[in-house]
């Protein structure tokens, strides 16, 4: 199955964005270590959309917007397309659930 093609702008709607991120889909994103995304959050870089059996759970819009904010203040890796690493996690949690 090709992997859904999600369109950030305008869309407020956390439901429509079809992803909830870990920590370690969250790192993967960003380019930088699961316990750095951890301190982000601790830190209040970034906020979650919620929790799922006590885990906290990140929107790609918000994962997407927080690895922007870190990386302008030269405090994360510069990455070609932050995106497509989004687009990779979601086809492999589609091809498990396949």
């Amino acid at each position: 199955m090709a992997p859904t093609i999600v369109i950030l702008d305008g869309c407020d709607d956390h439901t429509k964005l079809g992803m909830l991120l870990t920590y370690e889909d969250v790192a993967e994103l960003a380019g930088v270590s699961e316990s750095t995304a951890r301190g982000w959050k601790r830190k209040g870089y970034l906020r979650p959309a919620g929790t799922i059996d006590g885990s906290p759970r990140f929107t790609l819009k918000e994962a997407a917007r927080c690895e922007r904010e870190r990386r302008d203040s030269g405090k994360a890796p510069l990455r070609a397309n932050p995106m497509i690493a989004a687009l990779q996690i979601q086809a492999a949690r589609e091809h498990a659930a396949a």
